[in-house]
């Protein structure tokens, strides 16, 4: 069986659940790491017998974020090498100031990850969905799926700038860095990964979306928020 380690580079809500976990199912004996580089992201990974095992919701206490970064990478190099992996890494101003990626990409290729860039072409939609996931707080499907109209009334708006200066600065970062890496569109998923992998992709994943085709629909109030979406993208 040939080890497969990807790490899947992009953004906030770009639809990285989906598109990791379609590549994780398509691994032989692969496992998802989810986004361990994540400022104090939630989850934590645990190693059994030196491989990846589960993750738990009691995650460690670190004094800093390069105390964070320092951690993973120990983890990564001290575990099973001929283990599978997916995990993801957000382009974010977070770790782009933590001077630290160059050390964290060259790890990975040191252990043996490829690179992919995740994408999410409706730009519109990408920030909508960020919008909704911090006034309800449901980042993932795990934290349930929206079923009644949402009130973004009382919500900051301009919370979302920050994500759309880092989805114009994306690119240039992908440049500076030189990664080389194939884009995978959320929106074009399976085509895109069928194309990338060179054979049939397994699709049979039972996860919803938390949000319609039209995220719109979702919204008490949408005609607010797209004026202002709109604005923001023009």
């Amino acid at each position: 069986m040939s080890v497969q380690r990807y790490c899947l580079l992009g953004l906030p809500r770009c639809g990285s659940q989906y598109i990791s976990s379609v590549i994780t199912r398509n691994i032989v004996g692969g496992k998802n790491l989810s986004e361990p580089f994540t400022y104090c992201h939630p989850k934590y990974n645990i190693i059994q017998k030196d491989s990846f095992s589960y993750t738990s919701p009691i995650f460690p206490k670190f004094n800093s974020y390069k105390e964070q970064i320092d951690y993973v990478l120990n983890l990564l190099k001290n575990s099973n090498q001929q283990q599978s992996l997916v995990l993801k890494i957000f382009l974010t101003d977070r770790i782009l100031s933590s001077l630290q990626l160059q050390e964290i990409l060259d790890t990975l290729k040191q252990l043996g990850f490829k690179f992919l860039i995740m994408k999410r072409e409706n730009i519109e939609h990408h920030l909508l969905s960020w919008i909704v996931a911090q006034a309800t707080n449901k980042w993932s499907t795990d934290d349930g799926i929206h079923k009644d109209l949402i009130d973004l009334s009382t919500y900051n708006l301009t919370n979302v700038e920050f994500l759309y200066k880092d989805i114009l600065n994306f690119n240039k970062v992908i440049e500076e860095y030189k990664i080389d890496a194939d884009i995978i569109r959320y929106e074009n998923c399976i085509e895109d990964l069928t194309t990338y992998f060179q054979r049939p992709i397994i699709t049979g994943i039972r996860l919803k979306k938390q949000l319609p085709n039209n995220p719109y629909d979702i919204l008490k109030e949408p005609e607010k928020v797209k004026e202002f979406i709109k604005k923001l993208i023009t």
